[in-house]
């Protein structure tokens, strides 16, 4: 990354992050990775994922967790329940530019006024992201989600896992991380629209809608075809269908595709049983499929799964590795795109190894300015302070009235796109 690239892609844009767990504080963490000045209002009892899990180490204020999803920001604490501080948090948006809103809709009491609705209404200006886990209308709006509900009711574990176990549930908590990546980049869209419009804009974010949004093959499938995707049978083609197969540190795939069969990876493996003709065809592999992967359990079985990966890259194998979070750590490629940075150390502690970078960006890269605050971190006073100024500026700049403009599209109507990719990732981001 050069050194002159100095630039910061969301520079003076101003953020209150009002929202706790991971999906609100992940979005607006993003925001200020990317150089927005973020301030995190957390309620008098702090934020749950301040003691969710393990610290950094044995003096750090709070959990890793939270350090992780807050970096980048200041941070204060008011009690919505209070009418005075109530005002007060009007007053930190009516300087902001950006709202990152992540309560549930049975979270905040009514008579307090602080759905995203009611915050839109009296700050036109706003971009007001709200994530939950079913929205803030619509007939599951008050139901309670998890991790595991919402990967169940957005239907990816209709077809994970295999058909005669229990469906498997993607690691961690992917939902929520999903939601707040999807809640960074609609904020920007919001931001684009808002500076090209002259308003602001309500998101309301359904945490079970990203999760449905992955469907990119499966719903597609059934209304063209009538396939119903269900979770995957053993007897699939072991070299097609990306099984896992185990091998002495961990696990690996084996892929054939239309340029090459099994022949190759008896070859390269130096096991002529993959060459047998009856594996040529896809549905000889299935029909054979216990059989064939047998002999990928035995030949495998003392390769170590990075080496075997790097080798059957550089013979133009498509395999793949599966790794563990020590691997992870370990590995040259990840190291040398500079994907982990130690953070929450101090002069008596090391820090924790996290990953700190969703893409390398030349003119306006993203970095790590400041650790998640501490409770309390920035005094109200000059919170408040800093936002009358934000919004007096706003107000200086601000258009005159005019009529409303009739619609013109999304926030990015009229970009030209050359889309030269191919594939899944880009041709869908595109």
């Amino acid at each position: 990354m050069p050194e002159a690239a100095s630039a910061v892609a969301l520079h003076g844009v101003r953020v209150v992050d009002f929202s706790e767990g991971i999906a609100g504080p992940l979005a607006s963490r993003l925001l200020g990775d990317f150089g927005a000045e973020v301030l995190k209002v957390e309620r008098p009892e702090g934020d749950p994922t301040r003691r969710d899990g393990p610290k950094v180490h044995d003096g750090a204020p709070h959990a890793a967790l939270f350090e992780y999803l807050n970096w980048n920001k200041r941070g204060t604490r008011l009690d919505p329940a209070d009418s005075n501080e109530r005002a007060d948090l009007d007053r930190l948006l009516a300087g902001a530019d950006i709202l990152v809103h992540g309560f549930h809709p049975t979270r905040l009491d009514a008579a307090w006024e602080l759905s995203p609705q009611a915050i839109a209404a009296r700050h036109p200006h706003l971009v007001v992201v709200a994530i939950s886990d079913f929205g803030w209308s619509g007939p599951f709006s008050r139901w309670q989600g998890s991790d595991l509900v919402l990967q169940a009711a957005g239907g990816i574990m209709a077809f994970s896992g295999l058909r005669d176990r229990e469906p498997l549930k993607p690691g961690l908590r992917q939902a929520y991380y999903c939601a707040g990546l999807n809640g960074a980049y609609a904020a920007m869209a919001g931001l684009l629209t808002a500076r090209d419009r002259g308003h602001g804009s309500l998101l309301d974010l359904s945490v079970q809608e990203v999760i449905a949004s992955e469907l990119v093959s499966v719903l597609p499938g059934y209304v063209l075809t009538g396939i119903l995707q269900a979770r995957r049978s053993l007897g699939q083609d072991p070299l097609l269908s990306g099984q896992p197969i185990p091998v002495r540190d961990g696990s690996v795939t084996l892929q054939v595709n239309t340029l090459y069969g099994p022949e190759r990876f008896a070859e390269f493996l130096g096991e002529p049983r993959l060459a047998r003709p009856e594996y040529a065809t896809h549905r000889g592999r299935i029909l054979a499929a216990a059989e064939l992967r047998g002999i990928l359990l035995e030949r495998l079985a003392d390769e170590r799964g990075r080496e075997l990966f790097a080798k059957a890259n550089e013979a133009g194998l498509l395999a793949g590795v599966l790794q563990d979070a020590r691997q992870l750590l370990g590995c040259d490629h990840l190291r040398q795109r500079q994907v982990w940075t130690e953070v929450g150390g101090d002069a008596s502690h090391p820090g924790m190894a996290m990953p700190s970078s969703l893409g390398r960006l030349s003119a306006t890269p993203m970095s790590i300015r400041r650790a998640a605050p501490t409770p309390g971190e920035c005094p109200r006073d000059e919170a408040l302070q800093a936002a009358g100024s934000a919004a007096a500026a706003r107000a200086q700049r601000a258009r005159p009235p005019a009529e409303p403009a009739p619609p013109q599209g999304g926030p990015l109507a009229g970009l030209r796109v050359l889309d030269l990719s191919t594939v899944f990732a880009a041709p869908y981001m595109a």
